[in-house]
């Protein structure tokens, strides 16, 4: 179990009748941001799910974050149902999303309609939640942020490599 998850909000959560997987989506609001982390980590990586909580709390939570962000970019990426043009164009306008104070729900909602069923659940929900990752992004201090800055100008990098047409 991660260390900062607070057990007896959870079993709050999961002890409810009627839990199916689709009505424990919106519950996910009412965990406390490093818990929505860990739950998104532990169902979009099993390896990083084990090796990021070991990580001191204030470590863990913005690298908690960072993965995130690269699980969104790896997201799209991986989305079969999507044109090379496509997955360009999302991962454009994630990385607007992220540079500038935008509101990310349109984002959100357009790539989450993208989607097909060949993609996770977990994957369809850490769409979902893109506004909440960005929000918990911008609420780090600015030498975290600049951390993140620095990773995000990677992800440029990486997108633009991506764009060009193979030879």
């Amino acid at each position: 179990m991660l260390p900062f998850r607070d057990e007896s909000a959870m079993s709050k959560l999961t002890s409810t009748p009627n839990s199916n997987p689709i009505d424990l989506v919106p519950r996910k609001l009412w965990l406390s941001d490093d818990d929505f982390q860990s739950e998104m980590l532990e169902g979009v990586s099993r390896t990083f799910a084990l090796t990021i909580p070991q990580l001191p709390a204030e470590l863990c939570r913005v690298v908690s974050n960072a993965y995130l962000l690269c699980r969104i970019v790896d997201t799209i990426e991986d989305e079969p149902v999507l044109s090379g043009a496509q997955k360009n164009s999302f991962c454009q306008q994630f990385l607007k999303t992220l540079s500038v104070a935008r509101n990310a729900e349109p984002f959100s909602r357009q790539l989450c309609a993208s989607l097909s069923s060949q993609t996770p659940h977990a994957e369809h929900e850490l769409i979902h939640n893109v506004p909440r990752v960005i929000r918990i992004t911008r609420g780090f201090s600015e030498p975290q942020r600049e951390a993140l800055q620095r990773r995000r100008a990677r992800l440029r990098v990486r997108v633009r490599k991506e764009r060009r047409p193979s030879r």
